[in-house]
């Protein structure tokens, strides 16, 4: 009984705060280059290839003061981090005389939560500079491909990164177009759970494109 009272008070808590703050929510795609991404097998020739991501989320927005908002974001990403060696360690069997060149790719589930700063530019357009962490979780296991193959399961299921970037909003219809470009800098490599191994810390910059809805007090 108490759990329900609790919960029944945060919610209503929760809609008084709506109703008092202009707020919006919305939907979001971007695609993803792994700038930066940091390889952390220093004993192995391990080199990045490709490496991309594509994710997908909704957000919601309150906006504290004329220009101050608070950006909550629920989604997914699909990583896809190429590899390359000149080692036999990592060569496909039968192949040591060549370079070895694969992939591996595995999924997160995202939820990052921003700060950002509202600079209207006009009637219809404004731009949000924004920063904030994230915590991300690994989805099952890490599959790899091309010349490697197998899965193995994270040491830890849980990376953390701290986001920058800028998205800008454009009037159109009953909402806005929404576009942002962030930079996600990834703090915790991936780590093989058998071996205890660092394999990389997945990093990316990302563009998005998106719409909102506003809704005003």
């Amino acid at each position: 009984m108490k759990k329900i009272v609790i919960c029944a008070a945060l919610f209503a808590a929760a809609t008084s705060l709506l109703s008092a703050l202009d707020f919006a929510v919305g939907a979001r795609a971007a695609f993803g280059l792994g700038v930066g991404t940091d390889v952390k097998m220093d004993d192995t020739d391990l080199n990045l290839g490709k490496t991309m991501d594509v994710d997908g989320l909704v957000f919601g927005k309150l906006w504290f003061t004329e220009n101050i908002i608070l950006q909550a974001e629920l989604g997914t990403t699909a990583h896809k981090v190429g590899m390359t060696t000149k080692g036999e360690e990592l060569a496909t069997s039968g192949s040591d005389s060549r370079d070895a060149s694969g992939y591996l790719t595995f999924d997160t589930l995202d939820v990052p939560l921003l700060v950002g700063y509202d600079i209207p530019l006009g009637d219809s357009f404004s731009l949000t500079p924004f920063f904030g962490p994230q915590v991300s979780f690994v989805l099952g296991k890490a599959e790899s491909g091309g010349d490697f193959s197998g899965t193995f399961k994270p040491k830890s299921p849980v990376l953390f990164d701290v986001v920058f970037g800028a998205s800008a909003a454009y009037n159109l219809g009953p909402g806005a177009i929404v576009g942002d470009v962030r930079y996600n800098l990834g703090l915790i490599p991936l780590t093989v759970k058998d071996s205890g191994d660092d394999l990389f810390t997945p990093r990316a910059l990302l563009f998005g494109l998106g719409y909102q809805l506003k809704f005003e007090k």
